[in-house]
């Protein structure tokens, strides 16, 4: 904000409030301002006769306790009596603090708003009576203006009509009717000239009351910028003189003051934050991670089955060594930030968080690369008819359509998850996370059933896994499609799956053939039968059947089930 002085200040008065809007706001502010002045004058009044009052009364009961005290014996009664002394210079110090207020403060301060209403009100008649004057002036220019308007048509009018009987195109009875038309152009002619000249007069006139009009405007916005100037200089040194003298008042006042470094004391920063995320935290954190979807890879498109094959080795290729590049780059970062750890002073607390930032990123790039290989793979795997391949990341691939129609998959991995998804020595993405163990509670609720608790897979369980379904019409299990350069140690999907392998999450399956639509979920609902799915607020379920009950058939985190229709929006 720019800091004006008050020369600038009376030009940017002139210059913002001109013209009659301009002097009505300007008239306006003023009048508020001194409305301002006169209730701040009214409250330190009563703050002086608050003050008068409480000093009344302390020293009434000083004078007590006085008395009191010389009619007792001993030491105790001189301390009464030493405190009956302190209570009257306590009950004078608020006496002088009233007196103070009502003469250095409340008293000029009521002088100046009468004065300056006087002053206001002079001005504003000035400005009234010159704008009355102008716009007397306009309206009698205006009228002359129209009635020499009208003498104009009314000449033009005639002596179009003799030059037709001129030139014979009118014909008129006599020679006397030429004459009489004659004399009535004659007579307009002289009228016109006079309204003319009037016309120009009552220009002039206007003219001058208009300039009159802005010399008045010009100097009434001076004079109450000059007035404005005073007012707020002298609130401005009434409240330094308020400060001040509230500043010489002991030890009352310090007390309070104590009472409230207290207070502040108490304040857990920490706790402030815990509590506005656990009350107004709206989701958790979940990276959203655009993938490449090429064109080869959607077999919708027409292709031949060699350039398909083709164009995706090369893709594979280019990915295999994007992600060769991204490990070396990880390593690199992984060193530096080892030589931070071994060697503190070797770098600042910000040089250690910008390393920690780039590994941060170096991981997510690696998870989006991993991500796009194991696409690649599958669709070679899926074209030359062989297993595919599985992956930790799978599971949180979606697909979907863009705005164009073309295909789109998304990588959502929740903050908790990606925490135990880390590459290892070779660049492999595996999960670091203890077996069953699930996320705290705080991450629980922040994910409310988006994203539920992470459970142990098992080799022997009957229930259908995030790809098969048992109406056959969805495959039966991720295949594998070896590829040992970045998939070394991954399991085939006839592999037993140990039991201490990492938990998965059960997510909607990415690559759904049955699906035939999407809804979210708008109330919680509580699973009554087994058949049913437990929904939380947010939730994205897969429509499998519209049933005419009431009641769809869908999947959620890998479960098929019934839910409420009312309880969700198809989206």
């Amino acid at each position: 904000m720019r800091i004006l002085s008050p020369k600038s200040l009376a030009f940017d008065f002139v210059d913002a409030f001109w013209g009659t809007n301009g002097f009505l706001e300007l008239r306006r502010y003023i009048k508020q301002s001194a409305e301002f002045a006169k209730e701040l004058s009214s409250i330190l009044q009563e703050r002086s006769e608050l003050e008068a009052n409480y000093a009344k009364g302390l020293s009434k009961i000083a004078t007590r306790l006085a008395k009191v005290s010389k009619d007792a014996v001993g030491t105790l009664a001189n301390a009464w009596i030493g405190v009956a002394t302190e209570m009257e210079m306590e009950a004078e110090l608020h006496r002088s603090v009233a007196d103070f207020v009502a003469a250095e403060v409340t008293q000029p301060l009521r002088v100046l708003n009468d004065t300056h209403s006087k002053s206001r009100k002079a001005i504003e008649a000035v400005v009234e009576r010159a704008e009355k004057t102008l716009m007397d002036k306009r309206a009698d220019e205006f009228k002359i203006k129209k009635n020499s308007y009208i003498l104009w048509k009314d000449l033009e009018k005639l002596q179009e009509q003799i030059h037709g009987v001129k030139l014979g195109k009118v014909k008129t009875s006599s020679e006397k009717e030429v004459g009489k038309l004659q004399a009535k152009k004659h007579k307009l002619a002289d009228a016109v000239r006079h309204e003319e000249r009037e016309y120009h007069d009552c220009t002039i006139r206007s003219e001058r009351a208009r300039q009159d009009w802005e010399i008045v405007l010009f100097k009434s916005a001076n004079h109450l910028q000059s007035v404005e100037e005073e007012r707020r200089k002298f609130l401005q040194d009434t409240g330094i003189k308020y400060v001040n003298l509230m500043a010489t008042v002991p030890q009352k006042y310090l007390q309070i003051c104590e009472k409230m470094r207290e207070h502040m004391a108490r304040v857990d920063l920490n706790l402030d934050v815990q509590s506005i995320i656990s009350e107004r935290g709206t989701s958790p954190n979940i990276q959203e991670q655009i993938l490449c979807d090429f064109f080869a890879e959607d077999r919708v498109n027409v292709m031949t089955k060699e350039r398909r094959i083709e164009a995706l080795q090369k893709l594979h290729l280019i990915i295999t060594e994007d992600i060769q590049k991204e490990v070396k780059s990880r390593d690199g970062i992984g060193h530096l930030a080892q030589a931070y750890r071994e060697t503190p002073n070797f770098s600042t607390e910000d040089g250690q968080m910008e390393v920690s930032e780039k590994m941060a990123q170096s991981e997510a790039m690696l998870r989006f690369l991993h991500a796009c290989h194991h696409k690649i793979l599958v669709a070679l795997a899926d074209i030359e008819g062989t297993e595919k391949p599985r992956h930790p990341l799978q599971r949180f691939m979606e697909r979907d359509r863009d705005k164009n129609g073309l295909p789109m998959t998304i990588l959502r991995i929740p903050e908790w998850v990606a925490r135990d998804l880390r590459p290892d020595e070779n660049g492999n993405i595996i999960s670091t996370a203890p077996p069953g163990s699930p996320p705290n509670q705080m991450e629980r609720n922040g994910s409310r059933g988006n994203l539920e608790r992470m459970t142990s897979r098992s080799s022997s369980s009957s229930a259908p896994n995030s790809i098969g379904r048992k109406d056959g019409t969805r495959q039966a299990a991720i295949l594998q499609h070896q590829n040992s350069k970045i998939y070394p140690n991954m399991p085939h999907s006839g592999d037993t799956v140990d039991s201490g392998s990492p938990p998965a999450v059960e997510m909607p399956p990415p690559y759904s053939e049955a699906v035939k639509g999407k809804c979210r979920v708008l109330y919680e609902y509580q699973a009554r039968m087994p058949d049913e799915l437990t929904t939380y607020p947010g939730d994205i379920i897969f429509i499998h059947a519209k049933q005419s009950d009431g009641w769809w058939r869908g999947e959620l985190r890998g479960k098929n089930g019934a839910f409420p229709a009312c309880y969700v929006e198809q989206i």
